[in-house]
């Protein structure tokens, strides 16, 4: 098959027999524009939708339009963008612009959040996607639209295969996902970590907003040090790997006392987004595929799949151990035994039962949660 030639995605020459007809069938700007409008309506009708089944469906077809417009996005910088410097550059500018809306989001739900009567913000949330729906349409020609795929099919068969049999396809599949994993992991579980050891929402909206906050100031110099280190002969799994054993550290550092670990998780965690996310869709367009679409679609898979497993994992490993780490360090046990961590020995000392005889005047407790049985706190969340 001859190369495309235009960085809209038509073709030099005719397709193969075998091709389908194009996919998608309109250009980019109709579907992006569309997606985001999709979204913008689907969330403004959340706060009508009074049966489960309802809000569910809506939540449905506002993620459908956020993974249009997500997938879109990123086939046009890669059909537009040849050289793989050049596309982390723009990727690194599309997360870094994505990352300066999302840091304002956890200030602007507390201020607008009422729980007797959510309109408000889910009205301002369909205006953003309004304007966003809007701000699209100078910026792309109606001329341009994807590539071909190989098949009726999001992933053709014969891209499944190269996933099987290319060494250099399936590393960068198994990384991407255990990648998503990892970052879906930390961030679920940071979610219930903040929620439950701070107390004020300002804090809370800092360090939920952190690692979008981290990388606006940090995204460009990142991408400017992997960009150094592809010229140097790199590769982007190099990269990737290098983010996955960041995205693990930060988990690890989540370990230190509340306050100080939770600034340096995040800041781990921030610079390994910020390696991770431009370089995996850099990795994704480089894959050995004659259209973009479906390499895109690839990532998706690969990015889905390791979130919601990540995800579900985080969540349900802070629930599940989280209550019987703060029970043993509250003085659940009567007594403190030569193996209790020594993180634990002081609040197991002042709340064993004392020997009147020999009993020091009363102290103040020294943790400062109650006492939590692991069952109810896990049906809290």
């Amino acid at each position: 098959m001859a190369p495309r030639s235009s960085a809209s995605g038509s073709s030099a020459t005719p397709h193969p027999p075998t091709c389908r007809p194009p996919w998608p069938k309109f250009g980019y700007r109709p579907q992006m524009v569309g997606a985001t409008l999709f979204s913008a309506s689907a969330f403004g009708l959340l706060p009508y939708a009074r049966a489960g089944w309802l809000l569910c469906g809506l939540l449905v077809l506002a993620g459908l339009g956020v993974s249009v417009h997500f997938l879109l996005s990123r086939v046009l910088i890669a059909e537009t963008v040849r050289d793989r410097i050049g596309r982390n550059r723009v990727f690194s500018l599309l997360q870094d612009a994505v990352n300066a809306a999302a840091a304002l989001g956890p200030f602007i739900t507390n201020a607008l959040y009422m729980q007797s009567d959510p309109r408000r913000l889910m009205w301002v949330v369909a205006l953003c996607y309004t304007l966003a729906a809007l701000a699209l349409l100078p910026g792309l020609p109606w001329s341009a639209r994807p590539t071909r795929t190989s098949g009726t099919w999001p992933v053709s068969r014969r891209v499944l295969r190269q996933v099987l049999t290319t060494p250099r396809v399936r590393r960068v599949i198994l990384v991407s996902v255990l990648g998503t994993f990892v970052y879906a992991q930390f961030y679920s579980a940071f979610a219930f970590y903040v929620g439950k050891e701070f107390d004020s929402a300002v804090l809370r909206s800092v360090l939920v907003a952190g690692p979008a906050l981290w990388i606006v100031v940090l995204q460009t110099g990142v991408a400017v040090g992997g960009n150094r280190l592809m010229r140097g002969g790199a590769t982007p799994f190099a990269v990737l790997g290098c983010a996955n054993l960041l995205f693990g550290a930060s988990m690890v550092t989540l370990g230190i006392r509340p306050a100080i670990g939770a600034m340096v998780a995040i800041l781990v965690f921030s610079v390994a987004e910020m390696m991770f996310g431009p370089m995996m869709s850099t990795a994704s367009a480089a894959l050995p595929t004659d259209s973009s679409p479906e390499a895109f679609n690839l990532r998706q898979v690969c990015w889905s799949a390791g979130e919601a497993l990540g995800s579900l994992t985080g969540g349900s490993l802070f629930a599940t151990l989280h209550p019987v780490a703060a029970a043993g360090c509250t003085g659940r046990r009567s007594a403190p035994s030569p193996s209790s961590p020594p993180s634990c020995s002081k609040s197991s000392n002042a709340a064993a039962t004392p020997d009147p005889a020999t009993a020091p005047l009363p102290q103040r407790r020294t943790s400062r949660h109650p006492v939590i049985p692991p069952v109810a706190y896990a049906e809290e969340f």
